[in-house]
């Protein structure tokens, strides 16, 4: 496990240094003070930075726990107080990219009592599945953005990021070595030209989450299952595992235990020939509407 810090932050200028200062219909904006903060953990790798200072900190997290064109990100701050989880949400990351809704949940982080978790936000547009190589964030697309703004109705805050090229490249930095930590040759991953495909994906998910536990569903509880698997050249099951969870309790889980009952087409490489690689997802389980 290790921390390191990305660029430096010099004088912050505040275009709003306090929600009350926002016009009605203005963006609260924020500005960094401090670096981006990357956390190579075990299991995730987490890119942070706090933007504004004192009461008027916010706080914005991007986490993969796997190499992915997506991340989830958290958003944490007084502003965030009036959100309301899961309800439509715009999130824009560019003025030339068109803004994406999302429901994200309500929950706090640490000090921040007011924080919207976004399961997953992704930045580009290409099929992780179907893509070739290790799945990244796209590099290019960084350079374009300048900020992320999150709304719901008239209420509209923005972090002004500037562009995320070398963010991204410590995350899928990050990524690679998880790669190599779950016993993969990343050399011959990146010569996948199909990733494998779960053929029957519609009737694993309902399995799962018909099967969450008992005690989960009496407490109204959520959650975010990330999902691991080791599909052979075959394209049988050969390991799965629960993020932050230990191989063990990961196979007694609800996710893991349904992943029996999954098919999968094997990766191909570019030469055509079957290779064992890894599959991976996210599944969000909500109770109600």
């Amino acid at each position: 496990m290790r921390f390191a810090a990305l660029g430096v932050v010099g004088a912050t200028a505040f275009l709003a240094t306090g929600t009350g200062l926002a016009a009605k219909n203005d963006p609260v904006v924020v500005t960094p003070s401090s670096p981006w903060n990357v956390h190579y953990g075990e299991t995730k790798c987490r890119l942070a930075r706090t933007f504004g200072e004192g009461s008027d900190m916010h706080v914005l997290i991007l986490d993969q726990h796997f190499p992915s064109a997506s991340a989830g990100v958290t958003v944490a701050g007084l502003s965030f107080r009036r959100f309301e989880g899961r309800e439509e949400t715009n999130v824009r990351f560019s003025e030339t990219i068109a803004p994406f809704t999302s429901e994200p949940f309500k929950g706090d982080i640490g000090q921040h009592k007011y924080a919207l978790v976004f399961s997953s936000v992704h930045f580009g547009e290409i099929s992780e599945q179907g893509a070739a190589g290790i799945p990244q964030l796209d590099n290019k697309l960084a350079a374009d953005i300048n900020f992320l703004s999150f709304s719901q109705g008239r209420r509209n805050v923005r972090f002004e990021t500037g562009p995320l090229g070398p963010a991204f490249e410590a995350l899928n930095t990050c990524t690679q070595d998880m790669v190599r930590e779950w016993g993969f040759d990343v050399e011959k991953q990146m010569t996948v030209a199909k990733r494998p495909m779960l053929k029957n994906i519609d009737r694993v998910v309902k399995r799962i989450q018909r099967t969450y536990p008992s005690a989960a569903l009496s407490r109204g509880e959520s959650a975010i299952i990330r999902v691991r698997v080791t599909v052979d050249e075959m394209g049988e099951v050969e390991n799965c595992v629960l993020n932050d969870l230990t191989v063990t309790k990961a196979l007694e889980s609800p996710a893991c235990r349904e992943m029996r009952f999954a098919e999968f087409d094997p990766a191909i490489d570019v030469n055509g020939k079957p290779i064992r690689s890894f599959y991976t997802t996210s599944i969000t389980y909500q109770i109600g509407s």
